[in-house]
């Protein structure tokens, strides 16, 4: 049934690009649009390739930081971790974020039975960490405890649920709606 709607999709658009001879631009897995048997009718096609060993090295190495060598050597000695930062948004986040990877690292266990995906999994939990990590101030008391970490965590978790049975990746404020918290905590307010 999805290919029959991706295939009437592609209909629609290569019928509004004659109608409207403007520039578009259409994004697709390349597996999801090479099923099909219609195919766009585009002056232009670009296809997003993973990041290479080089790209990968050469990002870090610009990078403004005391912890590249640290990052280098992590990428050579784990093959996981690098297979997994072949997206310049998971290595984004693993620039921003090795310290804590690091130490989640040194105290993790079962190493020998790592995955890339156990390492992409690894990667945002130290990026989340980091994200949540007290900032120097003057005024110790304004950084975050532990219990508001886990609350943030907790409540983050329950709207990325909420997102996710309703199939959206985009979240807006304005979208809320009180059918998504439960009964109880509604009563309340």
């Amino acid at each position: 049934q999805e290919d029959g709607l991706r295939e009437q999709c592609v209909t629609a658009i290569n019928e509004y690009v004659q109608a409207n001879p403007t520039g578009l631009v259409v994004c697709s897995r390349i597996g999801d649009y090479q099923a099909l048997q219609n195919q766009l009718t585009l002056a232009q096609a670009l296809v997003l390739q993973p990041l290479a060993n080089g790209q990968i090295e050469q990002f870090i190495e610009q990078l403004n930081t005391d912890d590249k060598e640290g990052m280098l050597h992590l990428i050579q000695v784990d093959w996981q971790l690098r297979e997994a930062l072949r997206s310049p948004l998971l290595l984004n986040l693993f620039a921003q974020s090795f310290p804590n990877l690091q130490a989640n690292d040194e105290s993790a266990s079962g190493k020998r039975n790592r995955t890339v995906e156990s390492r992409r999994q690894a990667l945002f939990a130290a990026y989340v960490s980091s994200t949540f990590a007290p900032v120097a101030k003057k005024d110790k008391s304004e950084a975050p405890t532990q219990l508001q970490h886990q609350d943030s965590m907790r409540w983050l978790s329950f709207l990325a649920a909420q997102q996710q049975r309703r199939g959206s990746s985009r979240f807006f404020v304005e979208e809320l709606q009180p059918t998504w918290v439960p009964f109880r905590i509604v009563k309340r307010y």
